[in-house]
């Protein structure tokens, strides 16, 4: 599908080679798209990245415990005992207080 959009939009060209194969290659056009798509993300991903940091150090100073770039799993109901379903997710930051006692811990996920 993303194909047939970039073609659409005439960022991507189609020709047939010799032998009957279709190849596409990017034009100047869809260059010039992908660098300027490349650096509005490289500005998100920064201000994103700056907000990320200003949680872990709030929550530093707080005496949490704090990761980030974690890869979590958890066990989601399902439709009956014995069926065990997981959902992923990727928080920017995780953290817990800072206590040996399980009851006292206070998870906090953060998608900033």
């Amino acid at each position: 599908m993303v194909e047939i959009e970039l073609l659409a939009a005439g960022l991507l060209e189609r020709t047939t080679n010799g032998n009957g194969h279709d190849l596409v290659w990017v034009t100047d056009a869809g260059i010039a798209h992908l660098a300027k798509a490349t650096q509005d993300n490289r500005q998100a991903r920064s201000a994103h990245e700056a907000l990320g940091d200003k949680v872990v150090q709030a929550m530093l100073r707080d005496g949490r415990l704090v990761w980030t770039g974690l890869n979590l799993r958890a066990k989601v109901p399902g439709e009956s005992e014995e069926v065990t379903r997981w959902k992923k997710c990727q928080p920017d930051v995780f953290s817990i207080r800072n206590s040996s006692r399980q009851e006292y811990l206070e998870p906090s996920l953060c998608m900033t």
